[in-house]
């Protein structure tokens, strides 16, 4: 699977992403978001890229890759 983690991720957390602010989440699901979006932070602050590579994914906007 790690051949192609990112790329299999990239949808689903795409779709989250665009469904964060949802207010009709049922209990399970609410929790999940925040834990979610707890990982992502984490994700943010450990991420070790090269400088370019940071700033790189910090002014993307969401379409690598796209066609």
């Amino acid at each position: 699977m790690g051949y192609c983690r990112f790329e299999n991720t990239l949808p689903d957390l795409r779709d989250c992403y665009e469904h964060i602010n949802d207010d009709d989440l049922n209990e399970i699901e609410d929790e999940y978001r925040l834990m979610l979006v707890d990982l992502c932070l984490k994700i943010t602050r450990d991420f070790k890229g090269d400088s370019h590579e940071k700033e790189m994914a910090l002014q993307t906007d969401g379409n690598a890759g796209s066609s």
